[in-house]
């Protein structure tokens, strides 16, 4: 995971990011998740804080893909979050926009708007920006056809 370093509150979050419906090379079809996110610095936080772009071109926690998911969240744990699905192919270039403003998160894809969380569903303390990969649903290796 990679963030920026920088703790900042409200405003405009974007990144031109490049997705992948599969890998370079190896086998295809693993449950990936492709994110960038604004998150607050501590999981426990009182004022915790997480608005997501996730893409799971292979579908993923009992879906099937491709999917882009965008979810802002409340608490983590328990975990109280609000989520749109738009289910399409995003391979290639995109740019990723969070705006979180008056009371209200915007989420946008190319320029598009897809998804506004409001009310609780909005930042209440200062997040660092992050980018990720990592694997999912994923099953142990004893469990995969030979080969693969």
């Amino acid at each position: 995971m990679q963030g920026t370093g920088k703790n900042l509150f409200t405003g405009t979050y974007a990144a031109r990011v490049h997705l992948s419906d599969k890998p370079t090379s190896g086998r295809n079809g693993d449950h990936v998740v492709q994110t960038f996110f604004p998150i607050a610095p501590a999981d426990d936080s009182a004022n915790y804080s997480e608005l997501d772009f996730e893409y799971l071109p292979n579908g993923g926690w009992g879906t099937a893909g491709p999917r882009l998911d965008n979810v802002s969240w409340y608490t983590a744990d328990p975990p109280d979050r609000v989520s749109h699905t738009v289910k399409q192919r995003a391979e290639g270039w995109h740019v990723l926009m969070v705006t979180a403003m008056n009371g209200k998160v915007t989420y946008s894809l190319d320029g598009k708007e897809l998804f506004t969380s409001s009310g609780k569903y909005v930042p209440r303390e200062k997040m660092d920006i992050h980018f990720s990969n990592w694997f999912i649903d994923t099953p142990p290796p004893a469990a995969r056809a030979p080969g693969t």
